[in-house]
């Protein structure tokens, strides 16, 4: 995880007003962004034991996900889809003793959890955000992906900060993003495979990414327009979606041509079928199977 904190670094110092990051709320530069995540590892540096992350996604689990990795805890996702008996399973099995949410209402009912804000306090002046800037990763963060659970309660999965950087490295050569890219994230953040190509590849390539929670709905049932008008209107390069909702979308084409902005598109999560796939490259989608298990760091 190294390279993504030394990207961060550098893009905060060369590009600090450029956008980084931008969701239905708002949009954060590079400089920002450093200083938001250093301020929140600060207060996370107090923390013992597991950190969970109950946020639905956006600039707010950004910060989060990237603070709990700088500051080296073992984090856990709480899936916004995932009912409120399958959350607190989760964070009994995985012993969490705190909760990063913007929703503390939803945790009363467990008291002994300590609740922190996405939006941790501005550093005093000596803190290492000043002059110095971000921090350097000393490594040993870890995260636990919780499965879905559809054959029995969700099973953790642990992953350690070397099987995520071998991924990310991987993956950078393969999509070959740059600092023209823009990336539209349509996955659930709580998800491995947009962690790692929604947060991190973007980071490392210097690209733009921006969250539309509207089109997210997509994939749980939700009208498919606020997706298509999503590619249409934002013109990203490169998305990551799952077959079920790639189908939905070539199906609201009718023949129509994606928006040709587009340059790489992936496609995970479960198998896809060929015809669904030459049906995708039809109608200008350029889209690329990347399905994995989250035991095998998700490609």
């Amino acid at each position: 995880m190294k390279q993504v904190f030394d990207a961060l670094e550098r893009h905060a110092h060369s590009r600090p007003d450029a956008i980084a990051f931008e969701d239905d709320s708002g949009q954060i530069s590079w400089r920002e962004l450093s200083e938001r995540v250093e301020n929140l590892a600060c207060v996370l540096d107090d923390i013992t034991g597991p950190v969970a992350i109950g946020l639905a996604g956006g600039i707010d689990y950004v910060v989060a996900d990237l603070a709990a990795t700088l500051s080296g805890k073992r984090q856990v996702p709480l899936p916004f889809f995932f009912s409120t008996a399958q959350n607190a399973h989760v964070l009994m099995d995985a012993k969490v003793g705190c909760v990063i949410t913007n929703t503390p209402e939803l945790f009363l009912a467990l008291p002994h959890l300590k609740l922190l804000s996405p939006v941790a306090p501005a550093a005093p002046a000596a803190a290492p955000t000043t002059g110095r800037g971000l921090r350097a990763y000393n490594g040993g963060a870890e995260r636990i992906i919780y499965t879905s659970g559809s054959s029995g309660t969700p099973k953790g999965v642990v992953l350690g900060d070397r099987q995520l950087q071998a991924s990310i490295s991987a993956l950078s050569q393969v999509i070959a993003a740059d600092e023209t890219d823009t990336h539209l994230s349509i996955l659930p953040l709580a998800q491995l495979l947009e962690q790692i190509c929604g947060i991190f590849l973007p980071i490392v390539a210097g690209a733009k990414t921006v969250f539309r929670f509207e089109a997210t709905k997509a994939l749980f049932g939700a009208p498919i327009a606020p997706l298509v008008a999503a590619f249409e209107t934002l013109r990203p390069t490169t998305s990551l979606l799952a077959p079920a909702v790639l189908g939905r979308w070539v199906s609201a084409l009718a023949g129509r041509a994606a928006s040709d902005s587009l340059r790489f598109v992936a496609v995970g999560g479960a198998s896809s079928t060929p015809s669904l796939i030459h049906a995708a490259q039809d109608v200008g989608i350029p889209v690329h199977e990347g399905s994995g298990l989250s035991e095998c760091c998700a490609v």
